[in-house]
């Protein structure tokens, strides 16, 4: 067994968790779940309902034709504001610049939302 002593350990000010890289801390703590810079307001809310999402892809066959192929995708609405939304994952993956005709008509999940209703009060209510 190997023992290493005076190696340099980053630890997550958000989550605690551990790395050996500060270049790979600095990553995670800009996209933890546990950072209050990435809490998302419809996170909890029972306005958010699952949907999948309609959206056209162009692409060039192997003929050098360009083509064109309906698809689904699963994505989130909003039913108070009848908005399309992304979440916070999508963001870190940057899927919304690499895939524009996917996230088209959709948004960003707001940091605070003045329609807000929490899940939790809508258990209470029975």
């Amino acid at each position: 067994m190997k023992v290493k002593d005076n190696v340099t350990v980053f630890q997550c000010e958000h989550c605690n968790k551990k790395l050996f890289r500060k270049h790979a801390m600095e990553n995670h703590e800009k996209w933890c779940f546990h950072n209050p810079d990435n809490k998302k307001a419809c996170a909890d809310c029972s306005f958010l309902k699952s949907e999948k999402v309609a959206y056209t892809r162009f692409y060039f066959n192997g003929y050098y034709n360009e083509t064109e192929e309906n698809k689904e995708s699963n994505g989130f609405r909003c039913t108070k504001k009848d908005k399309l939304l992304y979440p916070l994952k999508a963001e870190k993956k940057g899927l919304p610049q690499e895939y524009p005709e996917t996230f088209a008509d959709q948004e960003p999940m707001p940091k605070e939302c003045d329609q807000f209703r929490s899940t939790y009060d809508d258990m209470m209510k029975f």
